[in-house]
């Protein structure tokens, strides 16, 4: 159980990572993560508004998994 706690914690450290690059970066991750969709991806390119709230998303989810790396961290040891 406590090796399941501890990849659990790697898991929370990895999303924070992921998160924090979708909070600084978020039109290059776009460029990562979704342009690959579509034949012509400047055409399709978000807004800047939709391209802030993906990194708004990336705050709520870093929060979310610090929080949850955090109790896991207590909880594990």
């Amino acid at each position: 159980m406590v090796a399941m706690g501890y990849a659990l914690i790697a898991l929370a450290v990895i999303a924070v990572i992921f998160s924090i690059a979708f909070i600084r970066r978020p039109d290059e991750t776009w460029d990562i993560y979704e342009s690959w969709k579509w034949q012509d991806p400047e055409a399709n390119r978000p807004s800047p508004a939709a391209l802030r709230l993906h990194g708004a998303g990336g705050l709520v989810v870093a929060l979310l998994s610090a929080g949850f790396g955090l109790w896991l961290i207590t909880t594990y040891g």
